[in-house]
């Protein structure tokens, strides 16, 4: 007989593991690096200072929007109220609370928005940020802040 031994000569399970994962840290180092998880790691960390201006221009193009609006719910419900941001204002790579929920109308990005409608009935509505809630009848006094209009005695 020729063939006395019959142990198979192979590759083992673990060079075909170790190769796997090789193969995928350099699939996302490559990704990584062109760009594509980048953006996405970005996101999840918040935005810097030098984007700021991009954020800015999201908050007044959801207020654009906004020009359309025939209820109050499409107000409240809406990005430019309801959307909020993440900047790392200081530029120091940490991300603080209060640089954590940012909404469009707050510093440092600033974008206040104001709409008027007119409802199916024939009633102008004003919407104004900060009030997300609710929007007040064209003429009528804003709702009064807390402690304003209180006297003194």
């Amino acid at each position: 007989m020729l063939f006395k031994s019959k142990k198979a000569q192979g590759i083992s399970l673990s060079f075909i593991v170790t190769a796997a994962i090789a193969a995928l840290v350099l699939v996302l180092i490559i990704a990584f690096t062109v760009g594509g998880l980048g953006g996405f790691f970005r996101q999840l960390t918040g935005a810097g200072p030098g984007e700021l201006e991009t954020i800015q221009s999201t908050c007044q193009s959801n207020c654009n929007k906004l020009a359309v609006i025939t209820r109050d719910a499409q107000w409240s419900g809406s990005s430019y109220c309801r959307t909020t941001y993440t900047i790392d204002i200081d530029g120091d790579g940490d991300i603080e609370d209060n640089e954590i929920g940012l909404n469009c109308w707050e510093s440092p990005i600033s974008i206040d928005c104001t709409v008027t409608y007119t409802t199916a009935a024939g009633t102008t509505k004003i919407c104004a940020s900060p009030d997300c809630e609710e929007c007040v009848l064209a003429g009528a006094a804003p709702p009064a802040e807390e402690g304003e209009g209180e006297e003194v005695v």
